[in-house]
């Protein structure tokens, strides 16, 4: 027969832990940047005999599973309780690692983010209130990075569920007697299971990192067939501009200047002083060189392994970033008409490129397009979700109406932007003050 618990300090924790298990299955455990934050609603989880269960059920049931245990003083319930939430937790990190719409996702909408807040910042009244984001220079071409950037998406709800297994964990090791064994054991069975569920990944980080020692020995070919295995092995590291470097590189020393993957190095070689703000001297004829390279590389229709199609992915990618950088420059230089066309490429091409969207209305705005600003920052306005882009958009959307003598919607709008985000907002106070 299960003894119960006599009430001590300690076992509020089992309480605590079972409320924050139900706290966090209401709040977010991803968010972006720019879109949606995902909840564990969203998330579907295969359950046998049940089909798809909606994750927030589980830990839901999981949550009042701990709170019955905690209330009736049975410690297997809470030890069963918390190594469920573990086991959730950890295949929770595991998808997230390998799924190509959330850890590429969260670095390209912190960058744009970052873009359009440098934009205001240089030219208008910025919205001092944006929601934070992280750029790693290192992107993330290995597991450090991988968890680095988790550590900066995951939501609260995630982080609740967390400290609630932790606690019921807790609970149970202080009230066991035999709580050294148990502890033991407990970091036994997790070290095996993050062993199973990471091994792919911690093999194709070896397999990485032997291919790294392999081209600075100048083994070439052995490089570049360890980086085909490591993508195979980890297919998001085709969005890890780092990684796809290396093997650029890799292909550029084998085949020299005329190698059609390693156009990607080239280019970045030679566009590598790009920055937000400025070009240093001689840098927009660097710019001009990695266009053509990557012009080239791009009229190819080169057709390879899975590695080079990546390569030639990115290859896309950088030459958006440089026409939008060349669109910058032109801006700059009160060049409307250009930078309108290289703006409207890049948009026109991705309408996932926000950043080069808002350019695009501010140009259009400028040259009396209001009908076409408005149109272009409305289609932003469904993918946009946070509420700092948001009010930016809308302000955007005032100063056009603005442009064109319409002070009704305009004002209309700067109330909206307001609405949305009201702290620190001061471009939202001084344009509405103009209407």
């Amino acid at each position: 027969m299960m003894r119960r618990s006599n009430p001590t300090k300690l076992s509020v924790l089992g309480l605590i832990g079972a409320c924050l298990l139900l706290a966090g299955a209401l709040g977010p455990w991803l968010d972006f940047p720019l879109s949606a934050s995902l909840y564990p609603k969203d998330l579907l989880v295969p359950w046998p005999y049940l089909g798809m269960v909606s994750l927030r059920w589980m830990l839901l049931s999981i949550g009042l599973l701990a709170g019955i245990g905690w209330l009736s003083g049975v410690r297997l319930l809470l030890l069963m309780a918390g190594l469920a939430a573990g086991l959730i937790l950890l295949n929770f990190v595991h998808g997230w690692m390998l799924h190509d719409q959330w850890l590429p996702r969260y670095l390209v909408e912190s960058e744009q983010r970052e873009a359009v807040q440098a934009f205001l910042s240089q030219y208008y009244w910025p919205n001092l209130n944006p929601e934070p984001t992280v750029s790693l220079e290192s992107d993330f071409a290995y597991l450090s990075d991988q968890l680095q950037v988790f550590w900066y998406s995951s939501g609260w709800g995630f982080g609740f569920c967390l400290v609630g297994m932790f606690l019921l964990l807790l609970e149970y090791l202080v009230t066991s007697p035999a709580a050294g064994m148990t502890t033991v054991t407990l970091l036994l069975l997790f070290g095996v299971i993050i062993t199973v569920l990471f091994y792919p990944m911690i093999n194709a980080e070896l397999k990485q990192r032997h291919g790294d020692e392999l081209l600075a020995a100048g083994r070439i070919r052995d490089a570049i067939s360890s980086y085909e295995t490591t993508l195979r092995m980890d297919p998001v590291l085709r969005d890890s501009k780092r990684f796809i470097l290396k093997a650029s590189r890799a292909y550029y020393q084998l085949e020299g200047e005329h190698s059609i993957p390693g156009g990607y190095y080239q280019a970045s070689y030679r566009g590598r002083w790009v920055t937000g703000r400025a070009l240093r001297q001689g840098a927009k004829e660097d710019l001009e060189d990695s266009i053509k390279i990557l012009g080239n590389v791009l009229e190819s229709n080169y057709q390879g392994s899975s590695l080079e199609m990546a390569i030639l992915r990115q290859s896309v990618e950088e030459y958006r970033k440089i026409r939008l950088q060349q669109g910058l420059d032109a801006y700059a230089e009160g060049r409307l008409p250009l930078s309108l066309s290289l703006f409207q490429q890049v948009y026109n091409a991705d309408h996932t490129q926000l950043h080069a969207g808002f350019f695009l209305a501010h140009v259009q705005r400028e040259l009396g397009l209001v009908t076409d600003a408005v149109a272009t920052l409305d289609d932003m306005l469904r993918l946009v979700e946070h509420d700092s882009m948001r009010a930016d958009l809308l302000c955007t959307i005032g100063d056009a109406y603005n442009r064109g003598e319409q002070s009704l919607l305009a004002r209309k709008a700067y109330m909206q932007c307001i609405q949305a985000d009201s702290l620190y907002n001061f471009r939202a106070v001084f344009d509405l003050s103009g209407t």
